[in-house]
């Protein structure tokens, strides 16, 4: 207990020695001196952690194993995702998001908020091992992360906002907003959000089916391009690969910028085209 504080009650002892009598006066003195022990010592201790802090990721061993599976860490995929059309500026999204199964296409109208429930490792699958989740039969997910925007990226420039590849179809959310909608699961998207960030500040950004991301997969429950994926496992065809598998990333361009680049040649070789 601090001295000051002690020497305090001390001097509320004598007072009420003098005007309740000493039996009283160390019935009072007794009570108030517990209470504020207890109070410092409540006010000393580690605080509990949050009730809607995320479940932290945890690396899970899967049923077919490799030597690679504890090397991944919790920053995959940390190279320039795009070697054509390079530009310099360019922040990597990839590591730890949080996540949560939904119930249905109808929660994509009422985004929860972050963090989700669970730490899960972008990217990957939520099936795999290495997602932290190791899950079957979810069709319906959240994702979310917080980013903060270079300063030097701010005036005259446009942020861009990548997704390498969602399975299968991706509602994205910035800050609370519904930004876009991509359908396909082997396709990269790319979003202009410069309008929708905060400069001076972090972004929420979310995606589901729809940092929040609202996905649904369905696999081979429609009829979609789903390869030897299937929730009916037997034979060839093996376990869905739904969630985020593909590398996340911010780059900054000029509000003049190329988007794609197509090359056409002819059988000599000289590039021109006949068409």
């Amino acid at each position: 207990m601090p001295i000051l504080l002690y020497a305090h009650l001390c001097l509320v002892f004598l007072a009420l020695a003098v005007t309740a009598g000493p039996q009283d006066a160390y019935t009072i003195f007794t009570t108030v001196l517990v209470t504020a022990t207890k109070t410092i010592g409540d006010s000393n201790a580690t605080p509990a952690p949050s009730a809607h802090a995320a479940a932290p990721y945890q690396l899970l061993r899967p049923h077919l194993d490799t030597p690679w599976t504890d090397k991944v860490g919790t920053s995959p995929w940390p190279q320039y995702p795009r070697p054509q059309l390079r530009r310099e500026p360019w922040r990597s999204l990839n590591g730890i998001w949080t996540y949560q199964s939904a119930q249905g296409a109808g929660d994509v109208k009422s985004p929860p908020r972050l963090p989700l429930r669970q730490e899960v490792l972008i990217p990957s699958c939520i099936e795999s091992g290495i997602s932290g989740i190791m899950t079957e039969g979810v069709t319906h997910m959240w994702f979310g992360t917080t980013f903060t925007i270079p300063l030097e990226w701010r005036g005259g420039k446009r942020v861009l906002l990548n997704f390498e590849a969602v399975d299968y179809e991706a509602t994205v959310f910035i800050n609370g907003v519904q930004l876009a909608f991509h359908r396909g699961g082997y396709f990269r998207f790319s979003l202009d959000v410069t309008e929708n960030i905060n400069f001076d500040g972090p972004n929420e950004l979310q995606v589901g089916q729809s940092r929040k991301v609202f996905v649904f997969d369905p696999t081979d429950d429609q009829s979609i391009p789903q390869g030897k994926q299937t929730k009916r496992l037997s034979h060839i065809f093996y376990t869905p690969c739904s969630g985020i598998w593909q590398t996340v990333w911010l780059e900054s361009a000029s509000n003049n910028h190329i988007k794609s680049l197509d090359l056409t040649a002819n059988m000599n070789g000289d590039g021109k085209s006949d068409g």
